[in-house]
């Protein structure tokens, strides 16, 4: 009866199809007309790249609207579509039909002096969150207050008048808007010359501010204050990307700087084929656009960032024109009903067959499979992952990184050894590259891609468990200069994608666990697969996971 009932409400949910895609926004030939959908904070961006992109691409013309009422996910679907908007507004995007490109950034940055007297402490220990919330909401007053140096040195905070920092810093600091304090000015500009004279006052500005001084000065005068993130009154490895505005830049993109003081500036299209003429626009904010982006106030992306943008629009299929589109529509709906009834007996039948398994599976706890799926796909942008299990990153001087991802470590547990080529040696693509080694007990990984070995990793013939404890960090394994990157990247996984395999991947481990019999050893209660199965597994399991699970 529950099987019927699902077939009867999927053939009413068809028949409202026609109705409901009546109601989207007009559709227009995306051959001819973009049309802009922008948040209020883009309001001056995205005119400015309509005109400029219309300039030079002479037959397409391009609208703008700001949000309001619309259903955005709606007004996606129709080709030549295009939503600009900064994270606050994503929240009316469902990410699962959208494609979302990233063009830019907007970015605030903590400043002081460049001479103030504490500079080389501040750069040591960093100024935590707390603290910041201590300057700017309960006014610490004077700088040994925040160092604990015992100082009575007096400390002035400034920030401007602009509602988007403000709500950033009641982000990064926790607190309420009414709560956040400082000296108030009326731009970003005046709070930089204000710092750039007191060498006790900090600030905030844009990170595209600071390469504007650099850029035309040779030197802004000002320092970037690190922010300890962990609190722990040191600037640690990972929050080492303060010494320059692209060292900050390339820290942004693979995820060490806090998300509660940047937004990305998202290009979000429906997340089937796009229109020719959205690739087009997008295209161009990735290249030409990006000095556009930049007289505005934004940052732009960085080299590797762009190279990798760009190859993912090559990869994307996109429509042409709509024309096509609506002879077809009517064909279209007719196949579709007819499928889905000569279907729907088959569907049914599936539904009965798998009833008592599914009832079966809704009353497992997913807790284990998301804290799996979190550990191994929870990443910092900018990695790309390889089917070998193994991830690229494209360092800005054009050479790769390799290593090991999450999920293989998670599954092996502590690795104690790594045997690895020498440098100079040549690598290629899907060839034994390293073997990771667990108590005598080895896996044989492949190469994500052809080169020639420039480095190794040889902080991991002393700390092999690196792989598990920094895999994307201090656990890299080689330093790779590419031959064929812009081919070999096309087949990498990145995102959601990723995400997905990876849940392929762990389904296909439980079924190898079960059919070596050996399923009651490692699988956990609602069975998930513990952390670590192959540590406690003889050399003769470890042989049949290479051969049986490693095959790829």
């Amino acid at each position: 009866m529950k099987n019927l009932i699902v077939f009867i409400c999927s053939m009413v949910l068809l028949s409202w199809v026609n109705p409901v895609s009546a109601m989207l926004p007009e559709e227009e030939s995306p051959g001819e007309t973009i049309r802009i959908l922008y948040s209020p904070d883009l309001e001056n961006v995205a005119r400015a790249s309509a005109e400029a992109f219309m300039r030079s691409n002479e037959g397409l013309r391009v609208t703008t609207k700001l949000i309001g009422d619309e259903n955005l996910d709606a007004w996606i679907r129709n080709p030549g579509h295009i939503v600009f908007v900064t994270k606050e507004f994503m929240k009316g995007i469902d990410s699962r039909q959208a494609r979302i490109n990233v063009v830019g950034r907007e970015v605030y940055v903590p400043v002081m002096h460049a001479e103030n007297p504490f500079r080389d402490e501040i750069l040591k220990q960093g100024i935590s969150p707390a603290e910041f919330a201590r300057i700017y909401c309960e006014e610490a007053g004077s700088w040994g207050a925040v160092l604990n140096n015992g100082s009575k040195a007096a400390l002035h905070p400034y920030r401007a008048s602009d509602p988007y920092l403000t709500s950033y810093l009641c982000s990064f600091t926790e607190q309420d808007p009414a709560e956040i304090g400082g000296n108030v000015l009326g731009s970003c500009g005046e709070v930089i010359g204000v710092v750039q004279k007191e060498k006790g006052a900090i600030g905030f500005c844009t990170l595209s501010q600071l390469r504007d001084l650099e850029e035309s000065q040779g030197t802004s005068g000002l320092t970037m204050i690190p922010v300890d993130l962990n609190e722990n009154n040191r600037v640690d490895h990972f929050e080492q990307i303060f010494g320059s505005v692209d060292e900050l830049s390339r820290g942004i993109w693979i995820g060490k700087y806090t998300g509660t003081l940047y937004s990305r500036i998202f290009a979000v299209t429906y997340t089937g084929n796009p229109a020719g003429s959205e690739v087009k626009l997008i295209r161009w904010m990735t290249t030409e656009g990006q000095e556009l982006l930049a007289a505005h106030g934004y940052s732009t992306l960085i080299e590797s960032e762009r190279v990798a943008m760009l190859a993912g629009l090559d990869n994307q299929p996109f429509d042409t024109g709509t024309a096509e589109r609506s002879e077809a529509n009517a064909s279209f709906w007719l196949l579709l009903v007819t499928i889905i009834l000569a279907g729907g007996i088959l569907v049914t039948i599936v539904l009965m067959v798998f009833n008592k398994r599914e009832a079966v599976l809704e009353k497992r706890a997913p807790k284990a499979y998301e804290k799996f799926m979190a550990e191994t796909t929870g990443v910092p942008g900018g990695y790309f992952f390889d089917r070998s299990h193994t991830w690229t990153y494209l360092e800005k001087d054009g050479k790769i990184r390799v290593g090991v991802d999450s999920f293989l470590q998670k599954v092996t547990g502590t690795i104690t050894k790594v045997e690895m080529k020498v440098a100079g040696e040549k690598v290629k693509k899907g060839e034994t590259v390293m073997a990771l080694i667990q108590n005598g007990k080895r896996l044989q990984l492949k190469s994500p891609v052809s080169g020639i070995i420039r480095e190794k990793n040889d902080k991991l013939q002393s700390q092999s468990s690196l792989v598990n404890s920094s895999p994307f960090s201090d656990g890299w394994v080689y330093l790779v200069e590419p031959t064929n990157w812009m081919e070999e990247f096309r087949t990498f996984l990145t995102g959601q994608k990723y995400s997905d395999w990876i849940g392929s991947e762990l389904a296909r481990l439980r079924d190898f666990f079960a059919a070596s019999g050996k399923a009651e050893v490692v699988l956990q209660e609602g069975g998930e697969v513990a952390d670590a199965v192959l540590s406690g597994m003889g050399p003769e399991v470890w042989e049949d996971f290479q051969t049986g699970f490693l095959k790829n």
